[in-house]
């Protein structure tokens, strides 16, 4: 596929290294299950601190990441994003003014820290709407994720 494009990198909100923290059972890594560059995050999903284990990893901002692939000058129909808590500060990194994406999707359900959503939230739903993106309400019935939408 001409547009799918691997990464073996985190995104956030800046260029270089951070620590990864992830449950790792029986020496069996299921990263998959709770990835978080805060520890709480993954402790709150149930990981007991003994299975907890930490990575130092690449990682970029969402702009750079665009940039490198010629996105940032393409029109984008959808972003989502769900990075286990760390949605809104992505979000909130990322200048929107020369970019061309028409919908944007994201975990909202950790803005505020795990299972919490406050003030960030409020914070990134109106820096988008600084955009002209509009809050569309939740992708379905869970309430987890957030919708936007270009005007």
């Amino acid at each position: 596929i001409q547009t799918v494009f691997i990464e073996n990198k985190a995104i956030t909100t800046k260029n270089g290294v951070l620590t990864l923290y992830f449950n790792d059972i029986d020496g069996i890594r299921s990263d998959a299950a709770h990835t978080s560059v805060n520890l709480k995050h993954v402790l709150v999903h149930g990981n007991p601190p003994e299975n907890i284990t930490e990575a130092t990893v690449d990682c970029f901002t969402l702009a750079t990441l665009l940039q490198k692939y010629g996105l940032d000058k393409k029109e984008l129909d959808h972003l989502f994003i769900d990075v286990e808590g760390h949605d809104c500060d992505i979000l909130l990194s990322t200048d929107f003014s020369n970019l061309n994406i028409k919908n944007i999707c994201f975990e909202k359900s950790h803005s505020d820290g795990p299972f919490i959503v406050g003030a960030k939230f409020e914070q990134t739903k109106k820096y988008l709407e600084s955009f002209g993106y509009t809050y569309k309400g939740n992708r379905d019935e869970t309430n987890a994720d957030a919708v936007f939408s270009k005007n």
